[in-house]
């Protein structure tokens, strides 16, 4: 994690989630999805991404890699820019990470990815509290760009949600912290007289 250059780095970052988000295919599109390896002296940069936006992140870096070697606005100094993604290996299969282990492999040098990716803004504030305690200094110069929202649904039965006052309107107790509340009591169901 250097400080040097990271603006730069945040700023691909972005651009790859805006080719992502547009994902037009032009005419320095790589043909067939095979992506042509990086150019003699190109600035390779890598990404941890989380399994939850891997087709998207890949097919944007994919994108990103062809429009590089054409494209001036897209290089450094002349140098295209080469983005290659970061990935685990799962049941004898490479995925893309899962963002504990993304985290627990960057703290402990197993990997050394210049862009983190996870699932959660959690996992950033993990890593940054971690890595500050590991080297006395912040692991990131500023406040990471959010390029996707990950929506978090809980599902329960009708009985269960009008007991948390969920159900059939959102009433004041129904919040986050009465579900943290009701996950951690050990009574469970019973704190809200719904006993199982």
């Amino acid at each position: 994690m250097q400080k040097t250059g990271i603006w730069l780095f945040a700023a691909i970052f972005v651009l790859i989630g805006a080719i992502g988000i547009s994902m037009r295919q032009g005419p320095n599109a790589a043909p067939g999805g095979v992506v042509p390896p990086a150019a003699d002296g190109a600035i390779r940069i890598s990404i941890a991404n989380t399994s939850a936006k891997e087709i998207w992140l890949h097919q944007a870096v994919d994108v990103f890699n062809a429009a590089s070697r054409q494209e001036g606005r897209l290089q450094v100094e002349g140098k295209p820019v080469f983005v290659e993604v970061i990935q685990e290996v799962i049941d004898g299969k490479k995925a893309d990470y899962r963002s504990g282990t993304m985290v627990t492999d960057t703290l402990e040098d197993r990997i050394k990815p210049t862009v983190l990716s996870p699932a959660d803004e959690t996992w950033i504030a993990k890593l940054n509290k971690e890595w500050q305690a590991l080297h006395k200094a912040p692991a990131t110069t500023g406040q990471a760009a959010v390029i996707a929202r990950t929506p978090l649904v809980i599902t329960m039965w009708q009985s269960r949600a009008r007991a948390l006052g969920c159900w059939p309107t959102v009433q004041e107790e129904c919040t986050w912290e009465t579900i943290r509340a009701l996950a951690s009591n050990p009574s469970g169901w019973a704190m809200v007289g719904q006993p199982a």
